[in-house]
């Protein structure tokens, strides 16, 4: 590795678009999971005058509740991380721009400077 970085304008657009996918995947895995919670309903009983339900079914939930609030996080980080490669980006190609423009200009004040002109304006 040299040491040296170079920026990838177009690097960090395939990588904000891919990113694009993962706050919907990451929505399925939610929605998914909360669907198949529905298949262990009861298992417990059903009832909070059945001492094991009354035991076990407010952690039950509680722990479902919890695994669906890290996925949400998951699925709000990914937008949050697509928005930040693509502020990147933007801020890249300006800088890049900016500097190429003022390389223009100072190249046709050498110019005006060579064909004897005094390079002011």
């Amino acid at each position: 590795m040299s040491g040296a970085f170079e920026a990838s304008p177009e690097g960090l657009r395939r990588a904000g678009e891919a990113i694009g996918g993962l706050p919907g995947r990451a929505r399925k895995v939610r929605e998914d999971f909360i669907a198949d919670i529905a298949n262990y309903r009861g298992l417990n009983g059903y009832s909070l005058d059945d001492e094991f339900y009354a035991q076990v079914e407010p952690q039950f939930d509680a722990n479902n509740d919890s695994l669906a609030q890290v996925v949400l996080a998951f699925e709000d980080s990914f937008r949050g991380l697509q928005s930040a490669v693509f502020g990147n980006r933007r801020e890249i190609v300006s800088t890049q721009e900016d500097a190429s423009d003022l390389i223009r200009q100072q190249s046709s004040k050498l110019d005006e400077f060579e064909n004897g002109e005094d390079g002011r304006r």
